[in-house]
């Protein structure tokens, strides 16, 4: 007999995995490279499932090699020839072990061992943003109507500020005032654009989060529109677009669309830097640079460039986006939630 050999312990993902060795009368089992080439790893982890990955045992003799998959001290599969095995109806949140034997059938056999969490569960917030539709009240470019669950919004996407992309005829024009002594004002101009959002009013976080594309991404409370962090039309970052951002920190794209990117600041010196500033298209909230007094940086936020806190409007706390002074801005990775739908 050989005595067992113990392999080297190899960790991916959240999983510890121990290498061990042995046979009985026919010790031909062999693994098909050195050391340990037999060895598990995780693929996805949900709350429910998880799939694991081992790789291949080869066999001195020739003889087939079957695998055998126990979690938890039971064989839930055994002589399968695949190289992985998904597990459903799991608990959320809890730990799992097992191991993987490879046999050929003759008393020659070699192990590994695995282990792994499944995800948790994301907890069921009862979030409600009918209270801060009345902040878009009054405004002239923009309109709402509830149905049900859901708010759609229409606007003109027509600024009430001054900026150097009105024509020059229009009682809203003003020269650049800004403090980038960089700028260049681009070529196009603002127009009337028909931009209509439609999104929930009980934003919720998504299990699968979808980028932020191209083009509108949410609504400001004066009925502009959010832009995500990147110019078009191949997601470049915003260095050279900046330059020709207005005193208010907005320009207009080729077809006229006037809108923001980063701090609407004609919106914070209206409201204050800790004040509402309208809402991405999956429903949760944007709010300014401050919070309680400090301000926000990127090191504050997750990676879709938000947090869940108490703010002035939601005593109870909400899920919510910050603007802040760095890329991404405003939005980071995609959406939190659930996106609706944006037409125009």
């Amino acid at each position: 007999m050989k005595k067992n050999q113990l392999f080297k312990t190899r960790s991916i993902l959240l999983i510890a995995i121990t290498f061990f060795y042995s046979c009985s009368s026919d010790d031909n089992i062999v693994v098909n490279s050195s050391p340990a080439a037999f060895s598990v790893s995780n693929g996805t982890l949900t709350e429910n499932t998880a799939t694991i990955f081992w790789t291949v045992a080869t066999d001195a003799d020739g003889d087939t090699v079957g695998y055998t998959v126990n979690l938890e001290g039971t064989a839930v599969t055994s002589e399968i020839s695949e190289l992985t095995y998904s597990f459903t109806g799991l608990t959320a949140a809890t730990n799992y072990t097992g191991t993987v034997v490879a046999s050929d059938g003759k008393g020659g056999s070699t192990s590994a061992a695995f282990s792994f969490t499944s995800a948790a569960s994301i907890p069921i917030m009862n979030y409600d943003i009918t209270s801060i539709l009345s902040k878009f009240d009054g405004i002239d470019a923009v309109s709402y109507s509830v149905s049900g669950n859901t708010v759609t919004f229409i606007t003109t996407d027509l600024p009430n500020h001054t900026s150097p992309y009105w024509d020059t005829s229009h009682s809203l024009y003003e020269a650049y005032n800004g403090t980038n002594s960089n700028w260049n004002q681009n070529p196009n101009a603002i127009g009337e654009q028909n931009i209509t959002f439609t999104m929930t009013l009980n934003p919720a976080e998504a299990t699968i989060k979808n980028a932020t594309p191209l083009g509108p991404i949410g609504i400001s409370r004066n009925g502009i529109v959010f832009f995500n962090q990147y110019a078009g039309p191949n997601n470049q970052a915003l260095t050279n677009e900046i330059d020709s951002f207005d005193q208010w920190l907005g320009h207009p794209t080729g077809g006229a669309l006037y809108h923001y990117h980063i701090e609407p600041t004609f919106l914070t010196d209206s409201f204050g830097k800790e004040a509402f500033l309208g809402l991405l298209s999956d429903g949760f909230p944007v709010y300014g640079p401050l919070e309680n007094g400090t301000t926000i940086t990127n090191a504050d936020l997750d990676d879709y460039h938000g947090h869940t806190s108490v703010t002035v409007d939601f005593p109870e706390g909400i899920y919510h986006y910050h603007i802040t002074n760095e890329d991404p801005y405003l939005n980071g990775n995609g959406f939190f939630g659930t996106a609706g739908t944006i037409t125009r």
